[in-house]
């Protein structure tokens, strides 16, 4: 069996070992060359489809933009901010979560409400339709309510002789006049001139047929979503590219300049949120001074009638100018005092759902400044992530920011509680120096000392109220007017 296996074997390979000799590549190519014609055929047949799907379908266009990321109190690249490496706040992972923010759901509504890109219109051409947008229109279509189209609607608007009409299926309205208000398909609607398009074109409106589609706002919305690109140029840059499809030009660059121009609005929202909040915070506190400053000013009134004093004398009004400095000391102290005390009810009091934390003016505080604004930016990332429809509770990146959010709470909230400590210690140290003060006003008349306590402490409070109002008067003119710019 072995020896009859062998010998086919070598029967097989002398074969094809002969076919192999014998072949002429000289034969083969000049038959594949008498069938020149159908490689030739081929080839034409090819590029004429091609050129027919080219010349009929619509192209579709490319936008890109460009976004840096920017620290917003610094101004520059966060890249290099070195606050924010101090913060121990990763600019990578800023980057990415306002990648995040540029994809969300809500901004992408809010552009298509904007630009109105839930209408589409186009118009029948000599090869294809033709897609319309902006200023190529010569009316605009504006729905009242948007919101109340829940389904996509075909429409038909006519431009003959003079006359507009709209056709949806079998049912037509046949004379639109400009401003009014019609009905069609369950959807109130309305048609007006178009100032851009015949600013453009000088020259009124001719015949022809738009065919219109308008589609739910949440449609469309998804719809742009889903052809937005936003990534960054490289792993360590701060700048990312956005990036739409469409198959209008124009559109797609009108879809990425709105989406920037409502990015950087929503931060200039968030920067003033941050400058309300310390306002509103400087105004609760100016409200307490006022009043504490209104029981004393009544005090000395009521001391000066009640024992018909007129005013200090001589040597009154000198101890008065002594224990001046005194009395800045505390009052200083005090007002930082009251300021840790009301960020730390402030913390405590909304554990559970933590809001923005008023900024701490008047304390030259590193340490507790840096918390504040790391907690605040933690906390508006947050919040604008949330916004995104797409990002669910478990998200990853959601969970990580409200666990940097708490961690950085409890830092903040040990931080103010060891500078209220402080500013006590220094208040006490304060009342020391002054018990030792007072030890020179002893040989004054009895109501003479008690109108110069009076007076020093309604010095001390008109400090407090100043220093408080000249606070808010500096957010005001340098902060909250940006909103106008």
């Amino acid at each position: 069996m072995n020896v009859l296996f062998m010998k086919e074997k070598d029967l097989y390979e002398e074969e094809l070992g002969g076919e192999e000799a014998e072949f002429d590549i000289k034969k083969w190519l000049f038959r594949i060359l008498r069938s020149w014609y159908w490689f030739a055929g081929s080839v034409i047949l090819c590029m004429f489809v091609a050129w027919l799907y080219l010349h009929y379908t619509n192209p579709v266009y490319q936008a890109i933009a460009s976004v840096m990321i920017k620290d917003e109190k610094k101004g520059g690249d966060i890249s290099d901010n070195s606050v924010l490496k101090e913060l121990g706040i990763n600019s990578n992972k800023l980057v990415e979560n306002e990648i995040e923010v540029l994809r969300s759901y809500d901004l992408m509504e809010e552009a298509v409400r904007r630009e109105r890109l839930n209408i589409l219109f186009s118009v029948e051409g000599r090869i294809r339709d033709v897609y319309l947008f902006g200023s190529e229109l010569p009316f605009l279509l504006e729905f009242p309510n948007p919101d109340s189209i829940n389904q996509t609607l075909s429409w038909i608007i006519r431009f003959e002789q003079n006359k507009i009409s709209v056709t949806s299926g079998a049912n037509k309205i046949p004379q639109i006049t400009y401003g009014s208000d019609y009905v069609m398909d369950g959807i109130r609607f309305r048609l007006t001139p178009n100032d851009a398009y015949f600013d453009l074109n000088k020259k009124t409106m001719s015949s022809g047929s738009f065919f219109t589609t308008v589609l739910p706002i949440t449609t469309a919305t998804g719809l742009y979503n889903s052809r937005l690109s936003v990534a960054p140029v490289s792993k360590q840059a701060s700048v990312v590219n956005l990036t739409i499809t469409d198959p209008h030009k124009e559109r797609g660059k009108a879809v990425l300049a709105s989406l920037i121009d409502i990015y950087n609005r929503q931060g200039l929202d968030d920067k003033n949120r941050v400058t309300a909040n310390t306002i509103d915070f400087l105004n609760e506190r100016l409200k307490a001074v006022a009043e504490d400053l209104q029981g004393v000013e009544g005090k000395v009134k009521d001391f000066k009638s009640e024992h018909q004093i007129t005013d200090l004398s001589a040597d009154g009004q000198q101890f008065m100018d002594i224990a001046k400095g005194i009395d800045e000391q505390r009052a200083q102290s005090q007002t930082r005092l009251n300021i840790v005390s009301a960020l730390e009810t402030n913390l405590l009091v909304n554990q559970e759902n933590p809001g923005l934390v008023p900024s701490t003016l008047g304390i030259e505080e590193v340490s507790l400044a840096s918390l504040v604004e790391k907690h605040n930016t933690l906390v508006l990332e947050k919040e604008r992530i949330e916004k995104n429809k797409e990002i669910g509770p478990k998200n990853p990146l959601l969970l990580d920011l409200q666990q940097q959010v708490q961690e950085t709470r409890r830092k903040l909230l040990s931080n103010v509680r060891n500078l209220k400590e402080a500013y006590q210690i220094a208040l006490n140290d304060i009342a020391r120096k002054d018990d030792q003060l007072k030890g020179r006003i002893r040989s004054m008349p009895q109501l003479e000392q008690k109108l110069v306590e009076i007076k020093r402490n309604q010095n001390v409070e008109e400090q407090l109220y100043a220093f408080l109002l000249q606070k808010r008067e500096f957010i005001t003119s340098n902060d909250i007017l940006e909103a106008g710019v």
